[in-house]
């Protein structure tokens, strides 16, 4: 029997060249689910108040503490993740600071397997 692969929109949302929008599948499907998960803010969506993080409203309030923002990234995006796609774990979060811009990478892996594939989605959040 043929199993069709799952089709969805690439994230963040963009055309595809052809005047339609842009899809993914596989692995770029699973990634960009995720860091849909991670970047939204937690209220954003109006049919789902709970689905998202608080990230950018934790990080305005300029916390310097790289740390803390490490603390803080790796509470919000394990919760979403633990939550709304438990097929993954977060394993940690890496910050990297810039002006006014604070990029977080958050590394996850496949809670099934034995030796899972590292794999990361990064999002900027302004200070």
């Amino acid at each position: 029997m043929l199993r069709k692969d799952i089709i969805g929109l690439r994230f963040p949302v963009q055309l595809d060249g052809k005047g339609d929008l842009a899809s993914l599948t596989g692995k770029k499907l699973e990634d960009a689910d995720n860091k849909f998960l991670i970047s939204i803010e937690r209220g954003e969506i109006p049919w789902d108040g709970n689905k998202g993080t608080r990230l950018r409203e934790l990080l305005h309030s300029k916390v310097a503490n790289a740390l803390v923002v490490q603390a803080i990234a790796f509470r919000e995006a394990t919760d979403v993740i633990n939550t709304y796609n438990p097929r993954f774990r977060v394993v940690s979060t890496i910050p990297s600071f810039e002006d006014n811009l604070i990029s977080i990478s958050v590394q996850y892996v496949e809670r099934a397997k034995v030796d899972p594939e590292r794999r990361a989605v990064s999002i900027e959040v302004n200070r």
